[in-house]
């Protein structure tokens, strides 16, 4: 990826959170944006946005974007709207690169021919 490439990172998760997934995410979107990557974090909901530097320790210099307006659970059905909402949410130029360890997310990106990385943590037997 060149500098300053424009990367959509995708995560089911409600902000700010101590899952060692949101910590994961965070951490992520610093190391990228430390790099000069244009970063922008889509998640179900984001609160207290004024203290997530504090709260996951970070100096970050990225974007948030809420999906919804309350933190919620997903379940399936509620998985294929988030996707939905984020891919119409607004335009994406060609070059940009979408991550994320959502499979519902990453296949409709791929329908929706978006450049997607699919982040795994798990063995395939």
């Amino acid at each position: 990826m060149q500098k300053g490439k424009k990367i959509y990172y995708i995560a089911e998760l409600n902000l700010p959170s101590k899952s060692a997934y949101s910590i994961h995410v965070m951490k992520m979107c610093e190391a990228f944006s430390k790099l000069n990557y244009d970063i922008n974090l889509f998640v179900i909901n984001s609160k207290n946005i004024n203290q997530i530097n504090n709260r996951y320790n970070i100096n970050y210099k990225f974007k948030i974007f809420s999906i919804f307006n309350n933190s919620i659970l997903l379940n399936f059905i509620l998985r294929i709207i988030f996707s939905f909402k984020i891919l119409y949410k607004k335009k994406f130029d060609k070059e940009s690169i979408f991550l994320s360890r959502s499979i519902i997310f990453s296949l409709l990106a791929f329908f929706f021919k978006k450049k997607i990385i699919l982040e795994l943590h798990l063995l395939f037997s």
